[in-house]
C-alpha cells in the first residue's frame, strides 16, 4: 500500500513540474502594455517627494520591461538627485506624447529627431537636452548594412532589394526612401522592397539572418554588431540627436532642475550609465531648437531639388 502511494506520488510531481513551468513560460511572454511604470521601490535610497508627480514620457522600441531596464535608471538618478519625483509615462505612439506634452499632461519627453522636426511647427514643444555621441557631440547617422559577405559597389545595387528599416516615425525609417533613393538612376519599377520593424535591433537580426539583404539603422546600434556578422555601407548627413522635449507648460524649475542634475554627469567618470540606456552612455547637452529647425530647413531644401 505505501509502495503504491509512493509510486502515485513519484508520477504526479513530474505533471505538476510540467504544468508549473507551463504557467511560467507563459506569464514571461505575457508583455502587457501599461501607461504608467511604476518606480523601482528603494526607500533606502529615497522617499517619495510631496507635490504633483513629474511624467516624462517615451515611446517604446523595446519590450516595456527592456525600456524599463534602460530608462528607470535615470528617472532613479532624478529622484535622488533633485527635490522633484519622477515617473516614467509609456506611451503607445509618438504623436500620443506629442499631444501629452502640449496639453501639460507630460512634464518632458524622450522624441525621435524626425518625429520633433515633422511637429515643431504644429505644436508648442521645445528640445532642452540631447543625449552625446561618442565624439561627445548631440548628432547620429543612419547606416545602410548588410552582411559582411555581401557584395556591394554603390546604391544602385539596392534595385529590387528587401531593406529592412525601423518605424516609419523615425529617421532611419525615411532616410533611404524619401531623400537618398530619389537622387539615384533607378527606376520606380526597380525601386526596393522596403519593410518595418518596431526596433533597429530586429533590423539587424533579420540582415544578419540573411531575410533581408540590407537594412537601415542608427550609427550606434549598428556599432554593437560590427565584426559580428554586418558591415555598413552607407552613412547620412549629421543629424541632431533624439531630443528630451518640454511643453509649453512644463514647469521651468522642473526643467531647470533636469538640466543641471544630467549635464553635470562626467561619462568618464560615472560607472553607473552602463545601467541606463545605450544612447545615455556618452552624457548629455543642453540644446534649443535651432539645429532642429536649420536641418529641417535642409532636408526641405533636398526634397525640393528630388521633386518631393
Amino acid at each position: 500500500m505505501a509502495f503504491q502511494k509512493y509510486r502515485s506520488l513519484m508520477i504526479l510531481i513530474p505533471s505538476v513540474i510540467i504544468v508549473l513551468s507551463f504557467f511560467l513560460f507563459r506569464q514571461m511572454l505575457n508583455i502587457e502594455f501599461i501607461n504608467d511604470i511604476p518606480a523601482i521601490e528603494k526607500e533606502q535610497v529615497y522617499q517619495k517627494k510631496a507635490g504633483p508627480v513629474n511624467y516624462i514620457g517615451v515611446v517604446s522600441r523595446f519590450s516595456p520591461s527592456l525600456l524599463y531596464k534602460g530608462y528607470q535608471p535615470l528617472i532613479d538618478y532624478l529622484n535622488e538627485n533633485t527635490e522633484y519625483h519622477f515617473e516614467l509615462r509609456l506611451n503607445k505612439t509618438y504623436q500620443d506624447a506629442v499631444t501629452q506634452l502640449a496639453t501639460g499632461e507630460l512634464q518632458a519627453a524622450f522624441l525621435g529627431t524626425y518625429v520633433f522636426i515633422s511637429n515643431l511647427d504644429k505644436f508648442p514643444i521645445y528640445t532642452f537636452l540631447a543625449p552625446l555621441n561618442n565624439d561627445g557631440l548631440p548628432h547620429f547617422q543612419s547606416v545602410l548594412i548588410s552582411r559582411e559577405d555581401y557584395e556591394y559597389k554603390s546604391l544602385i545595387d539596392v534595385a529590387g532589394k528587401k531593406i529592412g528599416v525601423p518605424s516609419p516615425s523615425s529617421f532611419s525609417g525615411n532616410w533611404l526612401q524619401e531623400i537618398i533613393l530619389p537622387t539615384t538612376a533607378i527606376n520606380k519599377s526597380e525601386l526596393p522592397q522596403f519593410i518595418n520593424f518596431d526596433f533597429h535591433h530586429t533590423v539587424v537580426l533579420h540582415v544578419i539572418r540573411g531575410d533581408l539583404q540590407m537594412g537601415v539603422v542608427k550609427d550606434r546600434v549598428a556599432d554593437e554588431y560590427l565584426g559580428k556578422g554586418i558591415k555598413i555601407l552607407e552613412k547620412s548627413l549629421f543629424i541632431p540627436a533624439s531630443p528630451l522635449v518640454r511643453g509649453e507648460n512644463s514647469s521651468e524649475s522642473v526643467i531647470t532642475a533636469m538640466k543641471i542634475v544630467l549635464t553635470a554627469i562626467d561619462p568618464k567618470n560615472a560607472q553607473f550609465l552602463i545601467n541606463w540606456d545605450p544612447e545615455f552612455h556618452n552624457g548629455f547637452s543642453v540644446v534649443d531648437n535651432s539645429p532642429y529647425e536649420v536641418f529641417k530647413k535642409t532636408l526641405k531644401k533636398k526634397r525640393y531639388q528630388n521633386g518631393n
